[in-house]
């Protein structure tokens, strides 16, 4: 099962998902591994669930900074990725390719992303 298939899965566990994002591990035409992370959107509130993925965000990771946000949509994703979407003015996308240039940082992203699933499947209800 792929890291986007078993995210959707282990988050689907808490509620129903209305939105789900999560980069394929590696580019599909390029080649290269890809910046992970992880966006969604529960069909309801669920605020009872935040606790559960702040600690996620930080505890499971060992090798880069990550950062749990909640707003519309909820966001697991590693800090630099968020400084540099702050530097790129917000732009999410931009800040995805400068990112994913270092793929040295990429590669220990993704090993960091399954710690975060494994950590996120054992929390689910």
């Amino acid at each position: 099962m792929t890291g986007a298939l078993r995210a959707h899965a282990a988050l689907s566990r808490f509620a129903p998902l209305f939105w789900f994002r999560s980069p394929v591990e590696r580019h599909p035409r390029l080649g290269h591994v890809q910046i992970a992370h992880l966006g969604w959107r529960f069909a309801e509130p669920h605020d009872e669930f935040k606790p559960v993925f702040e600690a996620v965000a930080r505890d499971a990771p060992r090798h880069v900074e990550w950062r749990f946000k909640a707003a519309k949509n909820w966001l697991i994703l590693p800090v630099r990725l968020t400084e540099e979407s702050a530097r790129n003015g917000d732009d999410f996308g931009e800040a995805q390719i400068t990112v994913t240039k270092d793929q040295d940082f990429c590669l220990l992203a993704a090993k960091d992303m399954d710690l975060i699933l494994q950590a996120i499947e054992d929390a689910a209800p």
